[in-house]
């Protein structure tokens, strides 16, 4: 849609190697699942059980690449294209994903039982696509920016999640 001329700004991950953009920011999500799977991984369990993007899209490529060099035993039960759904089956106790924060601000009696399964975030660059016919460079940064606010607002910092309930952040 962007490129036909349909839309005048795009915000949207970033593939690993992508050049692109001007306006980029990083972004870390948590690997976070319910405590049963948690306690399970922290038994030996073999493979942990993730559900991802589809391994085209930037979040599905930086995934599996982190879980690999963290050498992660992990067995994809599931790709999802929406965040609504990897919730379901996070907070099913199907699967752990990386989540943003944010998705848990009007916290519910069914995220008190999801925690951090895997430690350590995974960082991923988001940027900013506009048509500089229909928008100047100001008016694009103060866009981004408030974009980029937005983002690092609604996200509790990394050691909200260490070992406590997403329930009473």
């Amino acid at each position: 849609m962007y490129d036909l001329g349909q839309v005048d700004a795009v915000f949207r991950a970033l593939y690993p190697n992508e050049m692109g953009p001007d306006l980029i920011c990083d972004y870390s999500m948590r690997w976070i699942g319910s405590r049963e799977l948690g306690d399970q991984s922290k038994r030996g369990s073999a493979t942990i059980p993730v559900v991802l993007t589809n391994p085209q899209s930037p979040l599905g490529i930086v995934a599996r690449e982190w879980l690999r060099q963290r050498n992660v035993s992990y067995e994809v039960i599931g790709e999802v294209d929406d965040i609504t759904n990897a919730m379901k089956l996070v907070i099913s106790g199907a699967a752990v994903s990386p989540l943003p924060g944010f998705v848990f601000d009007g916290v519910s009696p069914s995220l008190e039982d999801c925690t951090e399964i895997i430690p350590g975030g995974l960082d991923i660059r988001y940027g900013m696509f506009f048509d500089d016919k229909r928008f100047n460079l100001r008016l694009a940064m103060d866009i981004f920016e408030l974009l980029q606010g937005e983002l690092h607002r609604l996200t509790p910092p990394p050691a909200t999640y260490q070992g406590h309930s997403l329930a009473h952040q």
